[in-house]
């Protein structure tokens, strides 16, 4: 009897840790940019894209942190979704941070964690993954919020040809708002057609993806400082003639069009957008 007790609790625990696992598994019916964005949003706001492999479901991160006051960590982090729904994670370049008396705060290279749950961060992370795509009005919303957002969007089209552009655009951006924070360039009179419609305006705007939002500059701004990103909107608005150079601006539109920017002091990304 004993025995039998026994052999069915092994059988209980055999089963919560196969659920456990597979919980871990991605549903590969949804897509997984979604899922990714807004567990990385939730769990990990500062931390920035480096590179998206769009559809082949690679991401990697860089300033994912994690650890105690005492011990404080920045990683790269690269996410992979295989075709069975698993999740691989990868971990590179981790820095520890720590402070002097003085309060001088300095980054040193380490090759592994110490005082850092690394397994238990990306097994919450998995999890929050999985549940987000197992929640409709969730996923919905990161869905939309993922295309709107030109930080993301920028790794991902960076290294696109014009045919891979086109048709990720037609696709995944032709219902997409984009919003862009920038300085006015310059304001024109326009008065041609664009896309089927005329606009009498167009705004340039240029601003840097990173420069003043990296948490831990020095580790992973230079990875990131060549993300200029320079935006005409055609639009019809009286209001951009109120516009002056230098000043801030926040523009929303639909992205048209998308061109590398390369020369031999910098590179970056310009977009072309048509007020919705």
């Amino acid at each position: 009897m004993v025995k039998g007790l026994f052999s069915q609790a092994i059988m209980v625990v055999a089963l919560m840790v196969s659920g456990a696992l597979h919980a871990q598994n991605y549903p590969t019916e949804r897509e997984f940019y979604p899922a990714v964005y807004g567990a990385i949003s939730q769990l990990y706001p500062d931390a920035k894209y480096l590179d998206i492999d769009f559809y082949n479901n690679s991401y990697t991160l860089t300033g994912v942190t994690g650890g105690s006051l005492l011990s404080s960590y920045s990683y790269d982090l690269t996410l992979q979704l295989k075709d069975n729904g698993e999740i691989d994670a990868e971990y590179s370049d981790i820095y520890l941070r720590t402070t002097d008396k003085s309060g001088k705060v300095t980054w040193e290279r380490k090759t592994t964690f110490l005082l850092y749950n690394y397994k238990n961060a990306i097994a919450d992370l998995k999890s929050k993954i999985v549940s987000i795509a197992n929640n409709e009005a969730t996923y919905n919303r990161y869905k939309q919020e993922a295309m709107s957002d030109v930080a993301f969007l920028y790794p991902i089209v960076q290294n696109f040809t014009a045919v891979a552009f086109n048709d990720f655009a037609k696709n995944y951006l032709a219902e997409s708002l984009l919003t862009v924070r920038g300085q006015v360039s310059d304001v024109k009179e326009w008065g041609k057609e664009v896309s089927g419609t005329t606009y009498k305006y167009m705004a340039l705007l240029a601003t840097n993806l990173v420069a003043d939002s990296a948490k831990n500059p020095k580790i992973y701004l230079p990875k990131l400082s060549s993300r200029n990103l320079v935006c005409t909107l055609y639009t019809n608005s009286d209001k951009v003639l109120r516009m002056s150079k230098t000043a801030i601006v926040t523009i929303n539109g639909k992205v048209i069009r998308a061109e590398r920017i390369a020369t031999s002091k910098s590179s970056g990304l310009s977009l072309y957008l048509v007020e919705d």
